[in-house]
């Protein structure tokens, strides 16, 4: 089971697969799953992208039902002079209308494959924070348990040399040692506790760190219940790499936005064609005559969508372009 497996997403285990080949000590799975789960959950960039995905979503929900009936209702109330023998009728037309396309040119399934690549684009972005959370989680875990690991072999360090420092002083009254020794001791002493203080003070920024990235402070002492342990490796760090990039989210992504572009050069071609529609209507009121029955009507049409001059074709190159 891969650390983090329910909490990362396979995406991500390859970042953390990643950083494992380079580190000698992984972090233990408990741990590292409890960290991950709070970053990713809390997180204000996993939040929005989160959200994007969403509304991506709603994207291709909207893209599907272009293919259905577009209704509307039209209320037109005129106003003509007596004269005016063409509104002789009601002064007020009501309609109800349901056009429903019948051809395209490719226009719907190119908007629809558009807006389902988007999906996997905010889902690959997704993938993305997410990844870079935990390995920044990871990364910062890593340098909290190597500031605290300094810190305890430092500490022994230090307790060994104030031995060593007050064995030299009871051989100096004694006179069995120089004064010499004693400053070299103390000097040794002295270096030996900056480093304890470095080493601490490097275990404070990655808790502090830690806690930005979780959105609420870390316990260090909590920390230290856990430690990290070994951890083997199966397979070489080039069978690694490989599995990472098959599975990375970048790649995923890139190879969406090219869909996306794709669809989008499709889109533009179909406004070239002609699209072919269906239509009914039901009227209330005519202008022409007053108190006239409801009227059905159906009609079978053709449009176009060229656009102003020759811009659909440059539209065509630009999408050509962005693709390419």
């Amino acid at each position: 089971q891969p650390v983090g497996a329910d909490v990362v997403s396979r995406y991500a285990w390859s970042g953390v697969v990643l950083l494992c080949a380079v580190l000698p000590l992984s972090v233990h799975a408990q741990v590292l799953e409890q960290l991950i789960a709070s970053a990713l959950a809390s997180h204000p960039s996993a939040q929005g992208q989160r959200a994007l995905v969403q509304s991506a979503e709603a994207g291709v929900d909207s893209a599907r039902w272009q293919f259905y009936p577009t209704p509307s209702v039209s209320v037109e109330t005129a106003n003509a002079s007596a004269a005016d023998r063409l509104y002789e009728g009601d002064n007020r037309v009501s309609t109800l209308r349901l056009q429903q396309p019948l051809w395209t040119g490719g226009r719907l399934s190119a908007g629809m494959d558009k807006a389902a690549a988007g999906l996997v684009v905010s889902q690959a972005s997704l993938e993305e924070v997410r990844l870079q959370l935990g390995l920044r989680v990871v990364q910062t875990y890593g340098d909290w348990l190597s500031a605290h690991l300094k810190t305890l072999a430092n500490e022994k360090s230090l307790a060994t040399h104030v031995r060593l420092r007050e064995q030299v002083k009871r051989r100096l009254t004694e006179g069995a040692s120089a004064q010499s020794d004693l400053v070299l001791a103390v000097a040794r002493l002295e270096g030996i506790s900056a480093d304890v203080t470095a080493a601490r003070a490097q275990g404070e920024i990655a808790l502090a760190r830690l806690g930005q990235l979780l959105g609420s402070p870390v316990d260090g002492l909590a920390l230290t219940a856990v430690l990290a342990s070994p951890r083997a490796l199966n397979g070489g760090a080039q069978a690694l790499l490989e599995r990472a990039i098959g599975i990375n989210p970048t790649v995923t992504k890139a190879q969406a936005q090219a869909r996306v572009q794709e669809a989008v050069i499709e889109e533009r071609r179909a406004d070239l064609m002609p699209e072919v529609y269906v239509r009914i209507e039901r009227q209330y009121g005519n202008y022409n005559f007053p108190n006239g029955e409801p009227q059905n009507r159906l009609f079978i049409g053709l449009t176009s969508r060229f656009g102003a001059g020759l811009s659909t074709v440059s539209n065509i190159e630009a999408a050509r372009t962005q693709h390419a």
